[in-house]
């Protein structure tokens, strides 16, 4: 696919959710693996990832995501009962 010198960057897409739903499942793969699970090359799934348009999705998607683990998290603990400190006099 040639590329547009006015667009050097893919438009985001349908498929780019894979990918974006791949990333966040998988944060510490490289994107080598992303490129085989998807079926893309690595320079492709380079080029869709480092997109600006996919950065401000993943961004937006990620924050919600990191704000909903944190939630959890803190629900979580808050069910704990932690055991009363003794005052010694």
């Amino acid at each position: 696919m040639t590329t547009n010198p006015e667009r050097p960057h893919p438009r985001f897409n349908r498929r780019h959710l894979g990918i974006l739903a791949w990333l966040l499942e998988h944060p510490s793969a490289p994107l080598r693996e992303c490129a085989e699970a998807m079926g893309y090359s690595r320079s492709w799934v380079s080029r869709i990832v480092n997109s600006p348009e996919f950065r401000e999705r993943f961004q937006a998607i990620a924050t919600e995501e990191l704000k909903a683990a944190v939630r959890r998290r803190f629900e979580a603990y808050s069910t704990i009962t932690k055991p009363k400190r003794r005052r010694f006099k």
